[in-house]
């Protein structure tokens, strides 16, 4: 009796184990959140996206070029060739095209959040570098001598 009592216990562990629910960040890859980074054209940042993207590519939600692919926040094409020179020393075949950037002016509060919008988390650190340079014709600028801080997450 005590050996079908035993059989009948490890029944009922393997049952249990076998009904429990996946869990951690990898259990449902098609439910992943998008990510934005802001600053992403400093070494921290630029790391940060690196991780992101490679993490999207691996469970399978950004290879397409969908919604849930990182995206970088910064306010010229300068923070866009800083973030590729991070990309190429660290992670290997990593690139950030056009489709991965979000210029934005990091003075107006309204472009920002409309930059953001439809994402599901922002990357932004407490130390960080503002440099001012000229804004990426086409973009935002009010006139051809317009400037705009440029923010490095360091």
């Amino acid at each position: 009796s005590s050996s079908s009592s035993s059989s009948s216990s490890s029944s009922r562990t393997m049952m249990a184990m076998r009904q429990q629910q996946p869990r951690g960040c990898a259990a449902t890859p098609l439910q992943k959140k998008s990510v934005a980074i802001c600053g992403a054209g400093g070494y921290l940042g630029g790391t940060i996206f690196g991780f992101c993207q490679r993490a999207s590519n691996l469970y399978g939600t950004g290879i397409y070029g969908g919604n849930n692919m990182p995206r970088s926040i910064s306010a010229t094409g300068e923070g866009s060739l800083c973030l590729n020179r991070v990309l190429s020393k660290g992670f290997k075949l990593a690139y950030a095209g056009e489709q991965h950037m979000r210029l934005t002016n990091m003075d107006d509060q309204k472009h920002i959040t409309d930059r953001i919008k439809g994402v599901d988390a922002v990357f932004v650190g407490t130390v960080n570098q503002l440099e001012v340079r000229s804004v990426t014709g086409n973009t935002y600028e009010t006139s051809p001598n317009s400037k705009a801080n440029e923010f490095y997450l360091d």
